[in-house]
C-alpha cells in the first residue's frame, strides 16, 4: 500500500462524491459540460490512437516471435481454458454497458447521443445515412476498437507482471520508457489516475446496471419501488424536484429557478434556486 497513492485518490474520489452529494444541480451542468468539451475537442485523438493499437496489436499476434511470447513464465500452464478466460473477460468486461445499449443503433438514430452527425444537427442527411451513422458508431464501441484498450493494457501488465516479476501496478506500464523513475511522484501520479478512472468507469457500469434494474422494478409496481410518500402529490414534477419545485433543469430555464412559492398541499415552502 502506497499512502499517498492511497490518500488522495481517496479524497479525489469522496470530493467528487461530496460535490455530487451538497450541488448535485450544478455539478450535473458542469460534468455534462466537460463531457461535451471532451468529446468535441479530444474525440479525433481517442479514434487515432485506437486505430494505432489495433495495427500494433495486430503486427505483434502476427509476429513469428513475439505472438508466441507467454504472458506467464515459459514453464507455466494457463490455469484457465480460453474458453473460461473470454467469458470471464466478456462479463467483466461489457456485460452490462451491452445489456444497457441494446439499442444503441436507435439512441444515435435518434440523435440522444448527439446529434451533430444526423439530420437533426446537419440539416441535410436522409434517415438513411442517419441509421448508417448509429450503425457505424455502435460497431466502433463493440466492435475490434472496443476491445483495444483491454487487450493493450492487459497484454502490457501481464507481461510486466508474469513475466518480469513488477507488482500488478499501472506504474510499472511505464517502466520501459522511464525506468526507474516509475518508483517516484510520475509513478504515484499514474497510480492514482489509474485509480481514479477506475473507479469512476466501474461506477458507471455498476449505474447503468442499478439504473435498468430499478426501471424494471418501477415497471412492475409503479410508487413502491420508487418509493411512496402521501404528502407528496401525484406529479411527476415532484420526481425531480429540482428548480423550486418545477421539476426543470435551473440551467435550462433560469427564471424558473428565482425564488418563488410553491404551494404544496398541507403546507406551504419557500425554495430557493442554488
Amino acid at each position: 500500500m502506497n499512502p499517498l497513492v492511497s490518500l488522495v485518490s481517496a479524497v479525489i474520489l469522496w470530493g467528487f462524491i461530496i460535490l455530487i452529494a451538497i450541488w448535485p444541480d450544478h455539478m450535473n451542468k458542469g460534468l455534462q459540460e466537460g463531457k461535451t468539451w471532451v468529446a468535441e475537442n479530444w474525440s479525433w485523438f481517442y479514434i487515432v490512437s485506437q486505430d494505432i493499437w489495433i495495427v500494433a496489436l495486430i503486427y505483434i499476434a502476427v509476429h513469428p516471435k513475439y505472438g508466441k511470447i507467454k504472458i506467464g513464465r515459459d514453464d507455466e500452464e494457463p490455469i484457465y481454458s480460453d474458453v473460461t478466460w473470454f467469458s470471464l473477460l466478456f462479463t467483466c468486461g461489457v456485460a452490462v454497458g451491452m445489456f444497457y445499449y441494446m439499442a444503441e443503433p436507435m439512441w444515435h438514430f435518434k440523435g440522444w447521443g448527439g446529434s451533430r452527425f444526423i439530420n437533426k444537427g446537419n440539416g441535410y442527411s436522409h434517415p438513411s445515412e442517419d441509421a448508417v451513422h448509429g450503425m457505424m458508431v455502435t460497431w466502433y464501441h463493440w466492435g475490434l476498437h472496443g476491445w483495444i484498450p483491454y487487450t493493450t493494457v492487459g497484454a502490457l501488465l501481464g507481461l510486466l507482471a508474469y513475466r518480469r516479476g513488477f507488482p500488478l501496478s499501472m506504474r510499472f506500464g511505464l517502466y520501459p520508457l522511464i525506468g526507474n523513475k516509475v518508483y517516484g511522484i510520475i509513478g504515484d501520479l499514474v497510480d492514482i489516475l489509474s485509480i481514479v478512472t477506475t473507479v469512476m468507469g466501474v461506477c458507471t457500469s455498476l449505474g447503468l446496471g442499478t439504473m435498468s434494474i430499478n426501471m424494471g422494478m418501477a415497471r412492475l409496481s409503479q410508487g413502491f419501488y420508487r418509493g411512496t410518500s402521501h404528502n407528496v402529490p401525484d406529479d411527476p414534477k415532484y420526481e425531480n424536484p429540482t428548480c423550486a419545485g418545477t421539476g426543470h433543469k435551473y440551467w435550462l430555464n433560469v427564471k424558473a429557478c428565482d425564488e418563488k412559492w410553491t404551494s404544496v398541499p398541507g403546507t406551504m415552502t419557500k425554495q430557493f434556486n442554488h
